[in-house]
């Protein structure tokens, strides 16, 4: 059992009547929620605290009434909102492709630098001088020639975090 909060709307009140006593199930002394509510808090509607199980109140004047006449209020048990988890649709990524790419200098004297991002994500460089040539896995789109007369070839697939350069 779950203590949920409720609301009780009067839409008019008898003459006089200024106290009520809020009582669940009957009126008896063990069912006594709240005692003191004033007219303007019941035509504002006022909010109590009871248990879920409960779904009908009584009103009592305390004041205002000559006799006694029982007046039955049903109070709207109020739905739970079960709030809908939202499960993330995943973003689809095209797969990492790396190829072989044989970076070498421009001849002698010459010095070129490369950049380029590896299998593994990581980003690099490397400066290559003279006839020297080498050998590195990156991901396809990603090499460049920063400066010098060196260039590249490209070889087949592979998989390597980075090839010799790693």
């Amino acid at each position: 059992m779950a203590l949920i909060t409720k609301t009780a709307t009067a839409t008019t009140l008898g003459p006089g009547i200024t106290l009520v006593d809020l009582y669940h199930t009957g009126i008896a002394a063990p069912n006594l929620l709240v005692t003191g509510i004033t007219a303007a808090q019941l035509l504002a509607g006022y909010q109590f605290v009871d248990e879920d199980f409960h779904t009908t109140y009584y009103l009592l004047a305390q004041d205002g009434c000559s006799g006694s006449t029982a007046v039955y209020v049903q109070v709207p048990t109020p739905t739970p909102t079960v709030p809908t988890p939202t499960v993330p649709t995943p973003t689809p990524t095209s797969p990492v492709v790396c190829r072989n790419y044989y970076l070498y200098a421009g001849g002698s004297g010459d010095r070129t630098t490369f950049t380029f991002t590896c299998c593994n994500g990581s980003n690099q460089s490397i400066q290559i001088e003279d006839y020297a040539s080498f050998e590195i896995c990156a991901q396809v789109g990603t090499v460049s020639k920063v400066f010098g007369n060196g260039n590249w070839t490209v070889g087949g697939p592979c998989n390597t975090p980075c090839g010799d350069f790693a």
